[in-house]
């Protein structure tokens, strides 16, 4: 199995050769810095017979599969709707590291809306069903323009630049899910940078018929990776009831093993070299390929 982790825009070029060459391959999301060169891996794998997993881990976070496992508890009865309200893609605002200038140039690939938005929202839609298309609204905006890159090695500003990478997006839309109601929607507001003090970087609700859960992650979105600083927490409200319930997760041994930030991926890799099928723990190229898709789809519409 070869694993690509370069920077997104070098992503094509590392592992095409592999899958030409019918090996089996790890690409972390993005999977690459356009519709163009991904549709070429694809087509590419399927003519070698190469297998393809992409870095979509967060399906496989243990607090994304709680919640998973409440939905299809039925306990609550079916979906009505949910709303997220994530603040992050990077630590700061109107700064980036040099290491991270490409975050602010949308030819690259890799940034905050991609990364940072891209991986929530593929998380909360393995939960809660997929967006329909035509019924999704999207409203993106570019609020910073004018980014300060900065040398992390003596604090100083060396040059600013002009982004075209939104930092701003509000989306709506109907949902479809075998324990969802007829017009079950989604409402998710992403923006860019830190939240309000004391708000947390994630704030993810689902709404029942009978009852409402909720995820907080107060110091960041990224659940597939390493927002574990303070805890991750997940409640219930049963109306029926009118009692709050605390809904504990945990992680496996083996994800107990490697630093946090490994976990998740680590359980998607293990899922992969093991021979699990799609889906079962590890998110395949073509089913990767839908929700880059569904992103550019949603930036293109929107002028951008």
């Amino acid at each position: 199995m070869r694993v690509c982790n370069t920077r997104v825009d070098k992503h094509y070029e590392t592992v095409i050769p592999s899958v030409k060459a019918e090996k089996d391959a790890y690409i972390e999301w993005p999977i690459a810095s356009n519709l163009a060169q991904i549709h070429d891996l694809v087509d590419v794998a399927r003519k070698s017979g190469s297998t393809v997993a992409v870095g979509l881990q967060g399906r496989y976070a243990p607090p994304v599969l709680k919640l998973k496992e409440i939905v299809q508890s039925r306990r609550l009865g079916n979906i009505l709707s949910s709303e997220v309200r994530a603040y992050g893609g990077t630590k700061g605002r109107g700064v980036l590291p040099v290491g991270l200038k490409y975050f602010a140039q949308r030819e690259i690939g890799g940034n905050p809306i991609t990364i940072g938005f891209g991986h929530v929202v593929d998380f909360v839609q393995s939960v809660v069903g997929e967006l329909v298309p035509g019924t999704v609204h999207t409203q993106f905006e570019l609020q910073r323009p004018n980014i300060r890159i900065r040398d992390p090695s003596t604090g100083e500003i060396v040059e600013t630049i002009h982004s075209n990478v939104p930092d701003l997006l509000s989306l709506d839309g109907r949902l479809t899910h075998e324990h969802a109601a007829q017009n079950a929607s989604l409402h998710f507001h992403f923006r860019r940078g830190q939240p309000f003090p004391g708000i947390p970087s994630l704030d993810w609700r689902i709404n029942f018929e009978r009852g409402e859960v909720r995820l907080v992650a107060p110091s960041g979105i990224s659940l597939q990776a390493a927002p574990y600083d303070e805890p991750v927490t997940i409640q219930l409200f049963d109306f029926d009831k009118e009692s709050l319930e605390d809904v504990p997760w945990e992680w496996n041994d083996l994800q107990k093993e490697v630093p946090i930030r490994a976990r998740t991926v680590l359980s998607c890799l293990y899922a992969f070299a093991d021979g699990a099928t799609r889906g079962n723990g590890w998110v395949g190229l073509e089913d990767a390929t839908k929700r880059a898709e569904q992103i550019e789809n949603w930036l293109t519409d929107s002028g951008w």
